[in-house]
């Protein structure tokens, strides 16, 4: 794309425990543009860092193929319920508190929108899935870390402090491994895509890693890290009593993923009196590389 060929666009960008991916996206949903960071790369003075993911961001935006009229940044980590700072962040403590998204809004003279991600996840979920808007919906994002939303009538649940959903810090009883919030045993540590590179790594390295569920997936060792994952989904389950539960990220987008076997073990944690019937269990139809692009595509929409 050139800037002839459009008049507007829209800033996405994402931030999650280990990048920065940026991008632009056209009227037409069309993405172009786009960069991925290394939040590794933010070496040096943790003062100095946020303003300069701040410059670059700001660089990367002045590039634009056509005029600005917005931008959008999805955070993979807890952020308040208004939207304008971050609370918690597993790798980069230098983001918390650091008005990026105002700091970047008035450097750029666009409003910006930070969200955090799970939501939106949830609210593409419910649009691509064609679900009734109406319902109670839990999402459950697993990769690097896990990320939940609630659905409920209508639109995502934000909540209190922003972390509705938020199931990843849930205890798990006699596990003392230290979490990034601070506390220990928490069930991220166990069921995600960190447990998950400790297992290739530690006792199957010679699997490739986008190979283990397909040559290794009724291993005990990995039935049981199927287990550790549906128990905070079950918990979930328990508590909220949902139509749906929908399961994405790039953890169950791996080849040969059990996706029969992780329902089989939610099923087997939760709690349904006499005839219940459980929730519907469906896979994300949200593809993490091309979220950008449909995120951005909202802001298109007619109001």
């Amino acid at each position: 794309m050139n800037r002839s060929s459009m008049e507007t666009c829209i800033f996405t960008m994402e931030i999650t425990s280990g990048s920065v991916r940026a991008a632009f996206v056209s009227p037409d949903r069309q993405i172009s543009d786009l960069t991925v960071l290394n939040l590794d790369n933010f070496s040096g003075d943790p003062s100095e860092q946020p303003e300069k993911l701040l410059a670059l961001l700001t660089a990367k935006a002045r590039t634009a193929p056509a005029r600005l009229t917005s931008a959008i940044l999805l955070m993979g980590c807890d952020i308040d319920r208004r939207g304008t700072r971050v609370t918690n962040h597993p790798t980069a403590e230098w983001l918390i508190d650091f008005p990026l998204a105002k700091s970047l809004s008035d450097a750029l003279g666009v409003p910006v929108a930070m969200q955090r991600r799970s939501l939106a996840f949830l609210s593409l979920d419910m649009e691509m899935l064609d679900l009734p808007r109406d319902c109670l919906a839990i999402g459950c994002y697993v990769g690097t870390h896990i990320e939940n939303a609630v659905w409920y009538r209508g639109g995502p649940i934000a909540g209190r402090n922003g972390t509705a959903g938020n199931i990843a810090h849930l205890a798990v009883h006699g596990r003392e491994d230290a979490c990034f919030c601070g506390k220990n045993g928490c069930v991220d540590i166990y069921g995600a895509g960190l447990r998950l590179r400790q297992i290739h790594t530690m006792i199957f390295p010679d699997t490739e890693l986008e190979e283990i569920f397909l040559r290794l997936g009724d291993h005990p060792i990995l039935r049981d890290y199927l287990s550790m994952m549906a128990y905070p989904i079950a918990m979930e389950t328990n508590l909220l009593d949902p139509d749906f539960i929908i399961i994405g990220g790039w953890i169950p987008a791996m080849p040969g993923f059990p996706f029969k076997q992780l329902e089989e073990e939610i099923a087997r944690f939760c709690y349904l009196p006499g005839d219940g019937a459980g929730p519907i269990i469906l896979p994300s139809a949200v593809e993490p590389a091309k979220a950008l692009a449909w995120i951005g595509r909202s802001a298109f929409a007619p109001a």
